[in-house]
Parts: structure tokens; sequence; C-alpha cells
């Protein structure tokens, strides 16, 4: 069952039987709500991909997703 974790400027979706781990953000999303998610994600034990590897999505409502992976 996948976990969602909601704030006012971004939306964490982890699924781990899917493997699916996103990150969305609004367009006025602040550093530190940045710092927030970034500190979420970390604790779950993930990690926003390099933009490199996967670039992220601007969706149809004009959010942000950035995909993220297991930290190793």
């Amino acid at each position: 069952m996948p976990q969602i974790v909601e704030a006012e400027h971004y939306t964490i979706h982890i699924d781990r039987d899917e493997e699916d781990f996103h990150l969305d953000i609004t367009p006025n999303t602040t550093g530190r709500h940045m710092t927030e998610a970034l500190a979420t994600i970390k604790e779950a034990g993930l990690e926003l991909m390099d933009p490199e590897e996967c670039e992220p999505t601007m969706l149809d409502n004009g959010n942000l997703r950035y995909w993220m992976a297991y930290a190793w």
C-alpha cells in the first residue's frame, strides 16, 4: 500500500511494492519546504535521483515531479 505524505507545497509518494517513489512540488515551494521534504525522504531511506539520470517531469497542474530511489 502506498504511503503518501501531503503538505501545503509538496506531496511525497512512496510505493515500495511497485517501486514508485516521487516528490511533487508546487511552483511556490520555498527552500524551507524543500528542506522538510528532503528530511522526510531521507528518513524513508530514499533520495532524489540525479536530474541527469532521470529528468523531473512538469505535470499538467504546473507542479514538478522529482523521482526518487533507495539511498545506498
